[in-house]
């Protein structure tokens, strides 16, 4: 499939504009390459504990002899499996996301084309673009009150709107930018 022209993606996005709204682009999220560090984070561990337990039962057969003796390794992986089997969950939630730029607001919308998040253009300054990222605003405010947050603000910082793995990020930006041009006038 072509990354730069979804029909399906732009038949949902014309669905979800609302009256006189028109769609100007329409896309998906590029493929993944790589899971990301918080599917690392919770991989390591889980591989630290496979191999302590894989090695004692190789090395030493009988030192394990009790039946609750091997569920010790599994409690201590479950935490870890649980929190790689979440993030996998969102990671596959997000790679089937739809975006739109219309001329009024960028849109995120879920696979069956109700919107997830709407942003008007009239905050198109705050939008910043990293790589093939566009975030769709809102880092000040969640910069300022994640400083009381024990993890600094990072899980605000996973729920903002953003636009990810886009094929042609910057093409997406100059679009957003002449939309917004354009609602100001």
């Amino acid at each position: 499939m072509d990354e730069r022209y979804d029909a399906e993606a732009l038949r949902l996005a014309r669905q979800a504009a609302m009256a006189g709204e028109s769609v100007l682009w329409a896309g998906r999220p590029g493929r993944r390459w790589a899971p990301g560090w918080p599917v690392a984070l919770a991989v390591v561990p889980l591989a630290i504990i496979a191999w302590t337990f894989g090695s004692l039962v190789v090395n030493e057969p009988y030192r394990i002899s009790e039946w609750w003796q091997w569920l010790v390794p599994w409690v201590m992986a479950a935490p870890f499996a649980l929190i790689l089997g979440v993030h996998l969950w969102r990671m596959w939630r997000r790679d089937r996301e739809i975006y739109a730029v219309t001329d009024w607001r960028v849109l995120i919308l879920a696979p069956d084309g109700t919107p997830r998040h709407a942003v008007g253009l009239e905050r198109a300054d705050e939008f910043r673009r990293v790589g093939r990222r566009v975030s769709l605003g809102g880092e000040d405010e969640v910069w300022r009150l994640g400083k009381t947050d024990l993890d600094g603000g990072l899980g605000r910082f996973e729920q903002l709107p953003r636009l990810e793995r886009l094929a042609d990020a910057e093409q997406v930006m100059a679009t957003i930018r002449r939309a917004a041009a354009r609602a100001a006038a």
